[in-house]
């Protein structure tokens, strides 16, 4: 269970960096 929930932690932690990056690029580009 603990696995699973360390599982989801981590794959959220990965969607927000590439989600951040992925924005903070668009706005590179656009300024």
């Amino acid at each position: 269970m603990s696995i699973l929930i360390a599982f989801i932690g981590f794959y959220l932690l990965f969607t927000a960096i590439a989600l951040g990056a992925y924005f903070g690029l668009r706005a590179a580009k656009i300024i």
